[in-house]
């Protein structure tokens, strides 16, 4: 009875040292194939997006940059933007190793002589395929400062016979260009002008005077 009680502890001993080695293997090939601090550094990281300046001009570009913190590598980049601070974002790039991107205002559709705040971030991707998104940064984009308009013109001639053309030049600067002309005249004793162009790009004429009234004097403008 003794005999066969110790031949069964003995059996189940080896039966437990031989699960406790299969376990141990087990967890062996877990740590080879599936090590914890691996996972764990491809995903633990943090990605912040700074801007070489938070306010520019119209059509003016600013610099963004990614900064990545914690574990992983083999970064790649995508840098998004946004009007109005909401949750839907444009993409500015595809992915990429580079962690700059200059942001040119007016080489994009919805930016060019835009004005007011543009929301942007970073988004980061780790070489195990894991991303992360960084926190938004405004950029304000400020008008212009506009000189004054100023315009001269000239005409070929100060006095005329009816049925001459007169050459009508104008020169503008200051403002904001591009630039639209228009021509009208009246005579001095006319209360009111009238058109001759209308507006368009050109910024000289030829003025026909066949329906002018003999010495009369005339304004043109």
């Amino acid at each position: 009875m003794n005999l066969l009680m110790k031949r069964k502890k003995i059996e189940k001993s080896k039966r437990m040292t031989a699960l406790m080695m299969v376990l141990f293997m087990f967890v062996s090939l877990l740590d080879i194939f599936f090590p914890n601090n691996t996972v764990n550094a491809a995903s633990d990281f943090s990605v912040t997006v700074s801007v070489s300046s938070d306010a520019i001009t119209e059509n003016g570009s600013v610099t963004l940059t990614a900064k990545t913190g914690g574990g992983g590598s083999g970064f790649t980049y995508k840098f998004w933007y946004n009007k109005d601070g909401g949750s839907y974002y444009s993409p500015l790039n595809d992915y990429s190793s580079n962690s700059t991107y200059i942001l040119q205002t007016s080489k994009i559709s919805d930016l060019k002589d835009y004005t007011g705040p543009i929301y942007v971030l970073a988004d980061a991707k780790s070489n195990s395929g894991v991303n992360h998104w960084s926190s938004a940064k405004v950029v304000n984009v400020m008008p212009k400062d506009e000189t004054e308009l100023q315009m001269t013109g000239t005409i070929n001639s100060s006095s005329y016979t009816v049925g001459d053309t007169l050459t009508v030049s104008v020169s503008a600067s200051g403002g904001k260009s591009p630039y639209q002309y228009q021509y009208q005249y009246k005579k001095v004793s006319d209360s009111g002008f009238y058109t001759y162009k209308g507006y368009s790009s050109s910024s000289s004429i030829t003025m026909n005077t066949d329906s002018w009234t003999a010495n009369e004097e005339y304004t043109i403008c």
